[in-house]
């Protein structure tokens, strides 16, 4: 039996990212404002359990989000290895899923 819950599919034992938002993160867009950088750091780390050492990876997107940074954002370098890393990364790990 297999199903769709909150994001996830269930199915033989495995729970794993729901395909059509791994398609939503894969197609985000460079974000230009604090307000675009929010829900792209909020969709990846809903799949964070996926992702080895998640935690160190979004660290230049979350920076952005600081009080002093200007909007719109200065995107560096590093934030752009952040934001490809992240996609990358939830999309290999979505075909591996892990065990319930």
């Amino acid at each position: 039996e297999e199903a769709n819950y909150l994001g996830y599919h269930l199915g033989n034992g495995q729970l794993r990212p729901q395909m059509d938002k791994v398609g939503a993160i894969q197609r985000s867009r460079q974000p230009k404002t604090k307000k675009e950088v929010r829900p792209f750091l909020g969709l990846v780390g809903w799949y964070r359990r996926f992702v080895p050492n998640f935690a160190s990876i979004p660290a230049p997107l979350t920076n952005l989000l600081s009080k002093t940074v200007p909007n719109p954002i200065p995107w560096t370098d590093d934030c752009e290895t952040a934001f490809n890393a992240l996609k990358d990364k939830i999309v290999q790990t979505s075909h591996k899923g892990s065990w319930c």
